[in-house]
């Protein structure tokens, strides 16, 4: 599952990335490469926030890590 939120204030764009997936974040962060170039060809931006859980392969087993939390307070925070 990827979740990238996105918002403009004050002409800046930021872009917040919450990522699940049954991968490494070494992985992940690799193939968020093309989404990373297209949000610097931006005029103003700012990457706000990333949150990666690594190795979840079912539904609900974030809950019990730390990101959960994390996630939920870069949400709120927006």
């Amino acid at each position: 599952m990827e979740v990238i939120v996105c918002c403009l204030h004050e002409n800046v764009f930021y872009a917040y990335y919450i990522i699940s997936a049954g991968l490494g974040e070494d992985i992940i962060e690799r193939s968020l490469g093309d989404l990373n170039g297209f949000v610097e060809h931006l005029e103003e931006y700012k990457i706000a926030g990333k949150i990666y859980a690594v190795n979840v392969l079912d539904a609900g087993l974030v809950k019990n890590q730390s990101v959960f939390q994390k996630a939920y307070d870069m949400g709120y925070s927006i």
